[in-house]
């Protein structure tokens, strides 16, 4: 009896202990696209918004230029809200923000953000 009690208590204990999960770095992947739909090779650059006595200004954290299949790759250490855009010609021609968080996943699971930008 005093074994079963003891195998029962290892059973419950295993069961209320919560899973090893390590923080997971945030990746965005980006996908330029024309109008048309199909994959475009195009500079896509990431800024964040800092605030400096109320006035706004951007400070560029990279530069990446898309590979044959539309797609631009960018990690970060912490969550971070950044503003991605692609140029045409020095312009600015679409935009989307992101709001990339670490996270607590499992050994396998990928924190991965997917985003579409359209050249136009």
């Amino acid at each position: 009896m005093k074994k079963l009690s003891l195998l029962f208590s290892c059973a419950l204990l295993l069961l209320l202990t919560p899973s090893c999960k390590n923080e997971v770095e945030p990746e965005v992947v980006l996908t330029v696209r024309n109008t048309q739909g199909e994959p475009v090779r195009a500079t896509v650059i990431s800024s964040v918004e800092r605030s400096n006595a109320g006035v706004i200004n951007e400070a560029i954290i990279d530069t990446v230029r898309a590979d044959q299949f539309g797609k631009a790759f960018f990690k970060f250490k912490n969550t971070v809200l950044v503003d991605f855009y692609v140029l045409r010609a020095g312009n600015r021609v679409d935009s989307v923000s992101v709001l990339a968080e670490t996270q607590r996943l499992k050994r396998n699971e990928e924190n991965i953000y997917e985003r579409n930008l359209t050249l136009k």
